[in-house]
């Protein structure tokens, strides 16, 4: 994240709804380019999009809400789906947008993003994706057998579980991108999944469910799927065969957290697709 990054005014509020409060950040102002919403990944929150959001917000408007249940926002009173989560996102939009907008998607936020293109296309002009959890049959058996998460446990063994695992995905990016400052990810990373919880896993789970492929061959707006080699890597190949108005960019030098770092070449091909 460079300077440029951390000195963006990115405002913090919440909006009402039926269901609850959501939680979401935002900066720029109104212009003729086409407002951005960007929706995250399982386990994280709208501020991921951190050096997204200050990047693009030079000359649009930029919103990032935490999905229900994740970072500030409320839980949604029912099961989670992905269509609960895209029709939750639709409400805020008819808050907050009067025109169709441009949306970046994340891993899971991928999935409710083309849910939300392929029901309501009247509201979304050009996307981007980075990451399609597009599994197989045998995939989503094995991920429906994983158990949710580590139980609780006084002696807190779980929560050095979920620090350890953030701190290795932390170096794991420092590794490819070079970026300075592993803790700043690793805290960042491990403050989301643990505000979280078990629904985190419940979120994988209803991606794995989701008819994904079925859904993005519908979409009839512009489309950039990004393919970093993280651990998406095969899945997001798989849009390639279904896309009908789109292209696939693959990236086998870019791992795991290119968002969370601002990768120069995300940044530059979110802003050729929307310009």
């Amino acid at each position: 994240m460079t300077n440029q990054h951390l000195s963006a005014t990115i405002l913090r509020g919440y909006v009402a709804l039926p269901h609850g409060q959501v939680h979401l950040y935002s900066a720029g102002v109104e212009s003729s380019s086409h407002t951005v919403l960007c929706l995250h990944n399982y386990g994280r929150s709208g501020a991921v999009f951190t050096p997204v959001i200050a990047d693009l917000a030079r000359d649009r408007r930029v919103i990032a809400p935490d999905l229900p249940g994740f970072g500030e926002s409320d839980r949604l009173p029912t099961d989670v789906t992905i269509e609960a989560h895209a029709a939750i996102i639709i409400e805020l939009l008819s808050k907050l947008v009067t025109r169709p907008v441009d949306i970046v998607g994340f891993h899971v936020g991928t999935a409710v993003a083309t849910e939300i293109a392929a029901s309501h296309p009247e509201l979304v002009h050009r996307l981007v994706l980075n990451g399609l959890p597009i599994f197989t049959e045998s995939e989503v058996d094995a991920v429906l057998k994983l158990p949710l998460s580590a139980p609780p446990e006084p002696s807190g063994a779980h929560v050095a579980l979920a620090w350890n695992g953030s701190w290795n995905w932390a170096q794991n990016v420092v590794g490819w991108s070079g970026y300075a400052d592993p803790m700043e990810l690793a805290c960042r990373s491990f403050l989301d999944k643990t505000k979280a919880g078990s629904l985190a896993a419940h979120m994988v789970r209803a991606a794995v469910r989701y008819r994904f492929a079925e859904r993005l061959a519908l979409v009839q707006q512009p489309v950039v799927v990004l393919c970093p080699k993280d651990d998406l890597w095969e899945q997001t190949q798989r849009s390639e065969a279904v896309l009908r108005n789109g292209r696939l960019i693959r990236w086998p030098d870019v791992g795991s957290g290119s968002v969370d770092v601002g990768e120069p070449r995300m940044l530059q091909a979110i802003h050729e697709h929307f310009d």
